[in-house]
This record gives structure tokens, sequence and C-alpha cells, in this order.
């Protein structure tokens, strides 16, 4: 008997129960190995798939992350952008560059 038999990693977002965006990272159709090199997955294809899981769950971190309101937290002074600057995430297996904001305090003269 053959079997016919897929895998398939999924990045799903899910807000209050609701799925709000779904995406296949990868899918494979599982075969018998025939040699040890064909067992589970190599490292390049690992550090694939964690990239594109990270690619996901980062641009929603960083939404939460600069979710600021008009006032610094710290000084009660007025935030203003910055421009969109490159910020470098480093992890385990793999390097992120990401485009993020920037805010700045404005200081008040007195």
């Amino acid at each position: 008997m053959v079997r016919k038999m897929n895998f398939e990693i999924i990045v799903r977002q899910v807000e209050n129960g609701t799925i709000i965006s779904e995406s296949l990272i990868k899918e494979i159709k599982v075969t018998k190995p025939t040699s040890i090199q064909e067992v589970g997955f190599r490292h390049e294809e690992q550090i694939n798939i964690i990239q594109n899981i990270q690619d996901a769950y980062l641009p929603l971190q960083c939404k939460l992350l600069f979710d600021l309101k008009d006032l610094c937290p710290k000084c009660g002074n007025k935030i203003r952008r910055n421009g969109i600057h490159t910020v470098s995430s480093h992890s385990s297996l793999s390097d992120h560059k990401k485009n993020t904001r920037i805010f700045l305090r404005l200081w008040m003269a007195i």
C-alpha cells in the first residue's frame, strides 16, 4: 500500500479566536528516505524555515513595541517620529534587518 502524505508548516495569526491571516511556510511530500542525508531537515532548510517564521512574527511585535501614546512615559514630554531606520535582530540561527520607526522625545526649554 502506497501512502501519500504531505507535511505543512503554517504560520497563523489569531486575534480573539479569529484567524486574521495564514501563510504556508513550507510544504513537503513525505517520502521514504534512501540515505541519512534525506532524514529530517538540512541546516539550510532549518534556517529558511526559522527566517520565514521570524519574518511573520517580528512585524507583529514591532507594532506593539512602537504603539506609543503622545507623551513619553518617563518624562511626559511629547514624542515625535524620527524617520525609518534599519535595525538588526540577531538570533541563534539567523540574522534579520528590519525597517522600523524611531521615536524621539522633544525636550522643552524651561
